[in-house]
């Protein structure tokens, strides 16, 4: 029997343990959204975009911004990780990842966004130089490189998918711990991973024939689908770690 269950498994598995669960988790990801809206709002209206200080502080508090919420990310996965195993899980958990090592949630992020911008550098570099010259092979190259950059990026994205699973079920390791780990247990489960988000494309592009309110529950039922790859992952790699959220 194959330990790695389908695509199509994962998603029939989320879909039944979303049922009558869809409320909670909606709400969970509305209080988050909403601030996340208010703290972004609130940080764009007191910053002077037209000048290039400004912009240079927008993208600096966008970046502190993203680190801050990281840390509900952690509480969103735990609340996901606690319905797939069929548990009661309120959508105030959200919050547990302040009560659980905040910092690590913020370093990890820092870590990962600093190796996304990384990845992004040469198409600076060469966006810099075509604004310089227009040479058409220039602009050629800064395409391919930009289609690297993404393909780097995403191979980060990946790798450090399961980063928020591991704060929640173990909450004693540390930032440098749990990125180590989220590697390792993605070794030989990358493409796995990437083919799972690929074949959800279809329901976020149904979900804007609804103007954007079926978003939400499309979220849910990715998350859903990542904590069931998640158990997956653990359940097949029981001779390094173990499973156990902590309620």
């Amino acid at each position: 029997m194959n330990a790695f269950p389908s695509s199509a498994e994962l998603k029939r598995r989320a879909k039944g343990q979303l049922i009558g669960r869809f409320t909670p988790s909606i709400m969970a990801e509305i209080r988050v959204l909403l601030l996340m809206l208010l703290a972004s709002m609130l940080c764009t209206s007191l910053i002077d975009e037209t000048t290039l200080f400004g912009i240079v502080i927008s993208y600096a508090v966008s970046f502190i911004l993203e680190m801050i919420f990281s840390i509900f990310q952690i509480g969103l996965a735990k609340f996901y990780l606690e319905l797939s195993c069929d548990r009661l899980a309120r959508p105030s958990v959200i919050f547990s990842g302040f009560r659980e090592q905040a910092d690590r949630a913020i370093i990890a992020k820092f870590w990962i966004l600093l190796l996304q911008v990384l990845c992004f550098a040469p198409t600076f570099v060469c966006g810099m130089i075509y604004d310089q010259t227009g040479a058409p092979a220039v602009f050629m190259i800064t395409c391919f490189v930009f289609a690297l950059s993404l393909v780097l990026a995403l191979y980060v994205e990946i790798i450090y998918s399961q980063v928020y699973c591991i704060m929640a079920d173990f909450p004693e390791k540390s930032a440098r711990e749990v990125l180590a780990l989220s590697r390792k247990v993605m070794r030989g489960h990358r493409f796995r991973y990437l083919y799972i988000q690929i074949s959800l494309i279809p329901y976020y592009l149904i979900s804007v024939l609804s103007f954007g309110f079926a978003l939400l529950w499309v979220v849910s039922f990715r998350k859903m689908i990542c904590a069931n790859f998640y158990l997956n992952l653990f359940e097949t790699t029981r001779d390094t770690t173990s499973f156990d959220v902590t309620v």
